[in-house]
């Protein structure tokens, strides 16, 4: 396989396998859902926010990467456990630029 000088595959590689097939991802999803309760999954979630605000660094990020994705940049050493709930979705929507709806978010406008 030959690359050109910024690293891409050259025309004519024949190219390699490629990710999983949308069926093993299915299978792991299925059985994943199949595991996991809804009301397991809950009574996680409210441990990580529990544990969140309380100063936890590691919930914090974990429920980060679960609401918002990995786009979240902020410090997760700084204590935000003085914030209410409707602070701390204010300072993620203007870190974000985003306006939550429910679970859903929206761009800014």
């Amino acid at each position: 396989m030959t690359r050109d000088s910024r690293g891409r595959f050259t025309k004519g590689n024949p190219g390699g396998p490629g990710g999983p097939r949308r069926q093993v991802e299915e299978d792991y999803l299925e059985t994943l859902t199949e595991a996991v309760s809804p009301d397991d999954w809950k009574a996680i979630v409210e441990k990580a926010v529990a544990d969140a605000k309380r100063g936890d660094p590691r919930a914090r990020e974990w429920l980060g990467k679960h609401l918002i994705g990995d786009r979240l940049s902020l410090d997760v050493e700084d204590d935000l456990s003085g914030l209410s709930e409707t602070d701390l979705i204010a300072l993620l929507e203007e870190e974000l630029g985003v306006r939550f709806i429910g679970r859903k978010t929206e761009a800014a406008k």
